[in-house]
C-alpha cells in the first residue's frame, strides 16, 4: 500500500491524543510520501499541531451545530483521502469514517461498529491487555507497516513557542528567585536519568520501580478508557519535544553560596470523581513535599481545580506555586520539563509528562497501567501505586463499594515514600 493522503481520527481527550503521537511517528516513517492530515477538537489541536509527521490539522468545536458537521463531512469527503484512521472509535468519528469517501477505511473491532471499517483491529490482546499505544500501532501495522512492539517510538510532541518558553521561565524565576535579577542568578543543572531503580520497602504496597517489559515498555507497579467526565481543559496547548536524558533543576542564590532549588509538578485535578485522590490528601502529600529541602511544589490542574488548590494552599507553606487554571498544555509541558519530578493520577498531564525525560509517580484507581502507563523507552524512571482489587478496572460509571477505595486507599505516606527517592 503507497497511500499519498492520510485522514487520522482522534477527537478528543488529552491523554488519548497524546498517546496517538507514537502512531503518527510511525505513520510518516513508513509512508513517508503521504500526506498527513489530524482531525481534532479545538481544545487539544495544540498537542498535535507542529507536531513534525503532520502536514495539517483539522480543528473542530467540542459541539457541533448539525449544518457545521455537514460541512465538515463535505470537506473531508472532497479531499478524497486513500486511507482514514480511526483512533476513537466515539460516535461523531464514527459518522465521519462513515461518510468520509476513503478508500480505505481502519479502526478498531468495536461491537456495533465494525461495518464500518474495511480493515478492523482488536484492541483486546490474545495474553492479556494491550496499551493503548500499541493498539494505535497495530492499526499503522494493519496497513502494511512492518516494526516489532519494541520498535515503537517514544510519545513526541511539537516544540514549544518562544512566549511559552518565556512565560515558564518567569513564573519559575518569579517563585524561585523573587527578590533576584532576570538572569544573573539562575543556572541551570542537568543530570543523566541513568535506568531505572527498584525499591524494597517493607509496606506490601511497594513492589518495586523497573524498567517497561519487554513487549510492551510498562514500567512495573507499586501495588495495593473512556468515561463520562469533566473536560481536562486548561487553557490551551502546544507541546515541545523531549530533552532526552535530562532534567533540569533550577538554583538559587543565599548568603552560603548556591543551593538546588528541586521543583515537584503535582496535579490536582482528577478529570472524574473515579480518579479524584482528594484535597486532603493532596494537601498532606504536599505538607511532606515541602519538609525536604529545597524544594518547591508546583499544583497545576484546570481553572476548575483552582478551589481545591485554594484548599491546599489553606494549609500549604511558602514551598507551594499555585498554577492550576494558569498554563495552557504545552506550559504545562515546559513546566513538567524543566522540573525534579511530577506527581499525578492516571490523567492527561501524566501522558504529557511521559513525553519528557522528567521521573513519574503515578497513582492509579480504576484503570490499569497495563492500559495506560505513561510510555516510556526503557530505562526510564517512573513509580506507579495501585492497590490490587477485584473490582479494577471497572467503567467509571459506579463504584460497587460506594467508597472509591481502589484510589483512596493510596495513602499520602505511600506517595511521598515513592518520591523521596527522586529528591535527594
Amino acid at each position: 500500500m503507497t497511500p499519498s493522503k492520510i485522514l487520522i481520527v482522534r477527537l478528543r481527550r488529552i491523554g488519548d491524543v497524546v498517546m496517538t503521537t507514537p502512531a503518527l511517528t510511525l505513520l510518516k516513517e513508513h509512508f513517508p510520501k503521504a500526506r498527513l492530515t489530524y482531525l481534532v477538537e479545538e481544545p487539544y489541536r495544540r498537542l498535535v499541531e507542529g507536531h513534525p509527521a503532520l502536514d495539517r490539522v483539522i480543528a473542530i468545536p467540542p459541539q457541533q451545530r448539525f449544518k457545521d458537521f455537514v460541512r465538515l463531512v463535505r470537506e473531508v469527503r472532497q479531499e478524497r483521502y486513500d486511507v482514514l484512521l480511526d483512533l476513537h472509535g466515539g460516535p461523531r468519528a464514527s459518522w465521519i469514517t462513515f461518510w468520509s469517501r476513503a478508500k480505505i477505511k481502519a479502526g478498531y473491532a468495536i461491537e456495533g461498529k465494525g461495518f464500518l471499517y474495511d480493515i478492523r483491529v482488536s484492541r483486546r490482546g490474545e495474553k492479556g491487555p494491550i496499551h493503548s499505544v500499541q493498539n494505535h500501532a497495530a492499526l499503522v501495522r494493519a496497513l502494511g507497516a512492518e516494526f516489532e512492539d519494541t520498535e515503537i517510538p517514544a510519545l513526541s510532541l511539537p516544540a514549544p513557542k518562544p512566549d511559552e518558553v518565556e512565560r515558564v521561565r518567569a513564573i519559575l524565576h518569579h517563585h524561585c528567585h523573587p527578590e533576584r535579577s532576570e538572569e544573573s542568578h539562575i543556572k541551570c543543572h542537568c543530570e543523566p536519568l541513568g535506568v531505572a531503580i527498584r525499591l524494597e520497602e517493607s509496606s506490601r504496597v511497594f513492589r518495586g520501580i523497573s524498567s517497561p517489559c519487554a513487549t510492551s515498555r510498562h514500567p512495573e507497579r507499586i501495588e495495593g478508557s473512556d468515561s463520562k467526565s469533566r473536560p481536562e481543559s486548561f487553557e490551551g496547548s502546544h507541546p515541545s519535544t523531549p530533552r532526552q536524558n535530562e532534567i533540569l533543576r533550577f538554583t538559587q542564590d543565599d548568603n552560603e553560596g548556591v543551593k538546588q532549588v528541586k521543583l515537584v509538578v503535582l496535579h490536582i485535578g482528577a478529570g472524574n470523581r473515579f480518579r479524584d485522590w482528594g484535597a486532603k490528601n493532596i494537601a498532606a502529600l504536599t505538607e511532606l513535599l515541602s519538609r525536604v529541602p529545597n524544594v518547591k511544589i508546583a499544583l497545576i490542574g484546570a481553572s476548575a481545580d483552582q478551589k481545591v488548590q485554594a484548599e491546599i494552599l489553606a494549609s500549604a507553606g511558602g514551598s507551594v506555586i499555585p498554577l492550576a487554571g494558569r498554563l495552557n498544555l504545552i506550559e504545562i509541558r515546559e513546566l513538567i520539563s524543566r522540573a525534579a519530578l511530577f506527581v499525578g493520577p492516571d490523567s492527561g498531564p501524566m501522558h504529557i509528562a511521559a513525553s519528557t525525560p522528567t521521573p513519574i509517580v503515578a497513582y492509579f484507581g480504576p484503570t490499569l497501567p497495563a492500559h495506560f502507563a505513561p510510555w516510556r523507552p526503557q530505562g526510564s524512571k517512573v513509580v506507579i501505586l495501585e492497590k490490587n482489587l477485584a473490582c479494577r478496572p471497572c467503567k467509571q460509571r459506579e463504584c460497587l463499594t460506594n467508597d472509591f477505595r481502589c484510589l483512596l486507599t493510596i495513602t499520602p505516606a505511600e506517595v511521598f515514600a515513592a518520591c523521596r527517592p527522586f529528591l535527594t
